[in-house]
C-alpha cells in the first residue's frame, strides 16, 4: 500500500476528536430524550419516582446502558428498582421507536437498564440534608 493511500485511510487526530465529540454529544442527546420520554410519555405506575442518572453509549453505538434510580426510601429501594426495571424493559420497544424518530442514526442502540445504587444513595442523602436544613431554618424563625 502506498504511503499516500495509507495517510488517507488512517484517521487523523482531528477525526478522533470529532468522533469523540460526536459520541459524547449523542450520549447527551439520548439522555435528554430518555428524560423527556419518562417525564412526558411513559405513564406506567411502576415508573413513579424513577429518575435517570445517566446514559452510556457503547463505542460501537449499538447499546446504551441507562442508569436509573428510584426516589423512595432505602428500605424499599431494591423492590422499587426491580419493578422499575421491569417497567422500563416493557417500555423499551416504544422508547427505541421514539429514539429512532428523534435521532438520525442508522441503527437505534439496544437499551440496557441498570439500577444505580450510588446515585440513589446520593439522592436520599441530599433529600435528608434538605429536610435538616429546612427544620433548622424553621427553628430559627420561632
Amino acid at each position: 500500500m502506498s504511503r499516500r493511500k495509507r495517510e488517507r485511510e488512517t484517521p487523523s487526530h482531528d477525526d478522533h476528536v470529532a468522533s469523540g465529540h460526536r459520541h459524547g454529544r449523542l450520549q447527551q442527546i439520548i439522555a435528554e430524550e430518555l428524560e423527556a420520554l419518562l417525564r412526558d410519555e411513559l405513564s406506567d405506575p411502576d415508573l413513579r419516582g424513577v429518575r435517570f442518572a445517566g446514559a452510556e453509549l457503547s463505542v460501537d453505538y449499538r447499546a446504551v446502558r441507562v442508569r436509573f434510580l428510584t426516589t423512595g426510601t432505602a428500605e424499599a429501594a431494591e423492590g422499587e428498582a426491580a419493578r422499575a426495571r421491569r417497567a422500563l424493559e416493557r417500555a423499551a420497544g416504544y422508547v427505541r421507536h421514539r429514539l429512532d424518530e428523534a435521532l438520525d442514526l442508522k441503527r437505534v442502540p439496544e437499551l440496557h437498564f441498570l439500577f444505580d445504587r450510588e446515585a440513589a444513595a446520593a439522592h436520599r442523602a441530599a433529600r435528608i440534608l434538605e429536610e435538616i436544613t429546612a427544620r433548622a431554618g424553621d427553628g430559627e424563625d420561632g
